[in-house]
């Protein structure tokens, strides 16, 4: 119900201001393209260390924690992964182009994309 509420809050504040039809279609496609992925692999604090190469595709990460989308994690260090599998179509249209993945973090940190 939170996510429903939060919709119509920012539904409601964008109809509220004249739009034209390409902003109502831009805001639409927007829509349909924007994903969140919950549930993401989180690794120990890595003051203990871990044996093989996390950022490797094969590594076995399936003993790690969960975290969840807006979970706060207070480890020092530790890796995050998941694997995300793009569709080869949306609503019919093929997915290509350039894809941007937003990720907060309070330091820094690497990305990794197929190793």
């Amino acid at each position: 119900m939170k996510n429903l509420i939060l919709f119509l809050s920012i539904s409601f504040a964008v109809n509220c201001f004249a739009q034209t039809n390409v902003d109502i279609l831009s805001n639409s496609i927007d829509s349909l393209t924007a994903f969140s992925f919950n549930n993401w692999r989180i690794s120990p604090d890595l003051s203990k260390p871990i044996t093989g190469n996390p950022a490797s595709f094969e590594y076995d990460d399936s003993e790690w924690g969960i975290l969840k989308v807006d979970e706060k994690n207070y480890n020092d260090s530790c890796w995050l992964r998941k694997e995300i599998i793009l569709p080869e179509t949306i609503l019919g249209k093929p997915v290509r182009g350039k894809i941007t993945f937003l990720i907060s973090i309070d330091d820094y940190g690497y990305f990794y994309v197929n190793g």
